[in-house]
């Protein structure tokens, strides 16, 4: 019976892979990342963003209000801004207790530490929020000219009329920030895992 040659057993037959085998694995990975608790942590920093609109709209109002001797516009960025900074510190202390309760904490230099890391990441998506809050201002809410018409409930009550489109511009920033902060905020800025442990935030 003839034995088989070397070269037989230096390439031994394989299959070929199916590039739809590794992007299906792919898709798995993703959504089975999703339907752990990181569905419950995307939840969390929902809850904690939509109170984050809230802080962020209230010092917009509070600033637009302040900068009315400024430009109209420019009065619009500089609200955009000081609604933005308030807002990032106000998220992280909710994130930081609550969002990332899991993750190591340490002492108050870790603590500072997240807190550049996070203002940073904030920042960054901060800096696309204030980018596309203008640009839909310019572009699209301003020519719309859409207006409230005010409200007048009765027993002396009034909600006067006023302009929606630095309102809708501020939303439009906000959504499109939202996105990338919680990205940022689970793969860096609240990171625990060791460069050597088996743990990683992927798979958290």
């Amino acid at each position: 019976m003839p034995r088989p040659s070397a070269g037989d057993n230096a390439h031994p037959p394989r299959e070929d892979s199916d590039p739809h085998d590794s992007s299906s694995s792919e898709s798995s990975r993703l959504i089975g990342w999703l339907d752990r608790e990181n569905a419950a942590r995307l939840l969390k920093f929902s809850l904690v963003g939509g109170l984050g609109i809230g802080v962020n709209w209230l010092f917009f109002e509070l600033g637009f209000y302040l900068f009315d001797f400024l430009a109209r516009r420019t009065a619009a960025i500089c609200a955009y801004t000081l609604g933005l900074i308030v807002s990032i510190f106000t998220n992280f202390v909710l994130n930081d207790m609550w969002t990332w309760a899991d993750r190591r904490k340490g002492g108050i230099r870790d603590w500072f530490h997240r807190l550049g890391k996070y203002y940073v990441s904030a920042s960054v998506a901060g800096v696309v929020q204030v980018g596309i809050s203008s640009l839909t201002l310019a572009w699209l809410w301003e020519p719309l000219g859409w207006m409230f018409p005010g409200w007048k409930p009765g027993m002396g009550l009034a909600v006067p009329a006023f302009d929606l489109a630095p309102r809708l511009g501020l939303l439009t920033g906000v959504a499109c920030g939202m996105v990338i902060n919680f990205l940022a905020s689970h793969l860096w800025a609240f990171q625990d895992a060791e460069v050597d442990g088996a743990r990683t935030d992927v798979e958290r």
